[in-house]
């Protein structure tokens, strides 16, 4: 107890002298018990958000100003070799136990802002940086649970579900996608394009996952979705009825594929005309499976 009310009073002191560090430090308590980067120190508020407006020697004095006053009170630890930093377990106990309730969402809610700064987008050359972040993602989720709603947190568990997919770890993806598309509708309403995208996306995982009927439902609100929002033959609905078509074909239903693959070349020659890719590859599968 007499740790914790040292470790109490030396929060309360970075606070008041060294405020951007006590940004970091209030964060960084509500992620995993796992290093962060050392770039998360860049991306607090009244700080410079992102390292590429910054040479590399200012970035490296920048993240070094913020973090040393963590390092010296003994309310961090680094890593110079992995240029990572932690907040021992001890010390996010007492962050938590300073905070008021209110206080602590909005916190939640600004930790998942600043990890969405620090994870890169779903590209597969990303995995690299964003796999050591991904205990962090873990907590976004349980924070999501928690009542965070919020842009950021959508892209965290959007991002880490297409990561998770490309490493075919089909579970944990549709988990942090299915999240993200529940924060998606409180956030935008259930009418919204990125709604719709939201299911195609969840459909296409689904469908790699063998969950045939979690595909199919997920296309067909997607469909749904999209002939309210657009029109019932915009070539937006494309690439939906083709991933229904592909589901279709998978569960055996053959004659129905073919239809879906009918209509979705039928729009796009409406609106690229017959010789594109696409369409090509319609008719290539209608005269396949017919």
């Amino acid at each position: 107890m007499a740790e914790i009310a040292g470790i109490r009073k030396t929060i309360q002191e970075l606070r008041d002298k060294s405020p951007m560090a006590a940004e970091v430090l209030c964060m960084g308590a509500f992620l995993a018990d796992a290093p962060l980067p050392t770039e998360f120190a860049l991306h607090i508020e009244g700080g410079m958000h992102s390292p590429a407006l910054l040479n590399p020697a200012a970035a490296v004095f920048a993240m070094a100003a913020t973090l040393d006053p963590l390092l010296s009170g003994g309310l961090a630890l680094s890593d110079g070799e992995l240029q990572t930093f932690s907040i021992p377990p001890e010390v996010r106990q007492a962050v938590l136990e300073l905070l008021s309730a209110e206080e602590r969402l909005e916190w939640a809610a600004r930790a998942c802002y600043v990890l969405n700064l620090s994870l890169p987008d779903a590209e597969p050359g990303n995995w690299y940086a964003a796999e050591p972040l991904m205990p962090h993602v873990e907590a976004c989720f349980g924070l999501v649970e928690q009542g965070v709603r919020s842009v950021a947190a959508n892209r965290v568990l959007h991002q880490a579900g297409f990561f998770l997919f490309q490493q075919e770890r089909f579970d944990q993806a549709v988990r942090y996608l299915e999240a993200a598309l529940a924060v998606d509708v409180d956030v935008k309403g259930e009418k919204h394009p990125d709604i719709a995208a939201d299911h195609e996306g969840l459909g296409m995982v689904r469908l790699a996952a063998g969950d045939l009927d979690g595909a199919e439902r997920e296309y067909l609100a997607c469909i749904k979705l999209r002939e309210e929002i657009y029109t019932q033959d915009n070539p937006m609905l494309a690439p939906a009825l083709d991933g229904l078509a592909y589901t279709l074909l998978a569960s055996g239903r053959t004659a129905e594929a073919v239809r879906q693959w009918g209509r979705a070349a039928s729009i796009m020659e409406r609106v690229s005309g017959g010789e594109h890719p696409f369409v090509a590859a319609c008719r290539e599968n209608i005269r396949q499976y017919s």
